[in-house]
């Protein structure tokens, strides 16, 4: 989110959803938002540096997650697992 921009996007099970936000005041704290309504945050790194393509997965809402991140992990394929990877690996 940038200067009252926001976008979402949600893969789901027969389409992916991609919600543009450009109403949204300067000062909203997403992180913050989710975390009062009890979700985990966790900051992720963006990796652009791969020149070869990730590799051949189903696309799943993880692999989904995997490709904005840059995440070329074959063995990550669960939540949890990703949680885990993401937790474990800090920026």
């Amino acid at each position: 989110m940038t200067g009252g921009n926001g976008l979402s996007l949600d893969p789901l099970s027969n389409h992916m959803e991609v919600q543009v936000y450009n109403h949204l005041a300067t000062s909203f704290d997403l992180p913050g938002w989710l975390r009062k309504r009890g979700h985990k945050v966790v900051k992720a790194p963006v990796n652009r540096s791969h020149h070869r393509p990730a590799p051949v997965m189903f696309f799943t809402c993880v692999e989904a997650v995997k490709r904005v991140l840059g995440l070329h992990k074959a063995g990550i394929v669960t939540p949890w697992q990703l949680y885990r990877h993401l937790t474990t690996n800090p920026i």
